[in-house]
């Protein structure tokens, strides 16, 4: 249990056991879903030996009104949030995985989060970035200051016209990540629903795969 400011934030794990895990991954859930949600769709990705990390956000809930609404408006809950993904990298971190062999994995309201995450932790690297359906947080667009995410591989896939993300913030999230010097490989297909698909799944599967290999140390 992870405790920032009255908020404990629980970390939810499966997958692979430590003794063979060759990949760590920071599930981050969307709005009123659990990581019990991102353990269901993990199974979507087509890679073995990865163990997965997940926080669980406060009442299903990182924060309470839309990304797309002054960052202001949201900032004690994405601080908590930020809280539960910088933790989770520790418990990975401590379990023994190379920072090359972690990937962060985030989904809707998840993948918002981890965009923030990315760009202001100048300290944070990651071996990649897999973002489903999310952009960065807040009205304006981040100024990015250096090109601390030079060469991290990153995945956006969005749809067209979701009812929750627009396209247009997608785009500028991509825009933002390349500024700060990441690897950013951005599809938004067709259609009208809050879903990912399955070229989706597939391209995240290959970035994980691609990840350096960090076998937990031995006990």
């Amino acid at each position: 249990m992870l405790v920032s400011g009255s908020y404990a934030v629980d970390v939810v794990e499966w997958g692979a056991p430590l003794a063979r895990a060759r990949y760590a991954v920071i599930a981050v859930h969307g709005r009123g879903l659990d990581p019990e949600d991102m353990q269901e769709r993990s199974g979507n990705f087509s890679v073995d030996d990865v163990r997965y990390y997940a926080p669980r956000a406060p009442a299903g809930s990182w924060y309470p009104h839309s990304f797309l609404e002054p960052i202001e408006t949201n900032q004690d809950g994405i601080d908590i949030g930020l809280v539960g993904i910088s933790r989770s990298t520790a418990r990975a971190l401590e379990d023994g995985f190379d920072p090359a062999a972690i990937a962060v994995w985030g989904f809707s309201q998840g993948a918002c989060l981890l965009t923030q995450h990315l760009l202001s932790s100048p300290n944070v690297r990651y071996g990649a970035a897999v973002l489903f359906t999310g952009g960065y947080i807040g009205a304006t667009e981040p100024t990015v200051q250096h090109r601390h995410l030079k060469d991290v591989p990153v995945l956006l896939r969005s749809i067209q016209d979701d009812p929750f993300v627009p396209a247009e913030r997608v785009h500028a999230t991509a825009r933002v990540l390349t500024e700060a010097g990441a690897a950013v490989d951005l599809r938004i297909d067709p259609g009208d629903q809050h879903v990912v698909t399955a070229e989706a799944y597939g391209r995240g599967s290959e970035l994980i795969a691609a990840l350096g290999a960090g076998k937990p140390h031995a006990d």
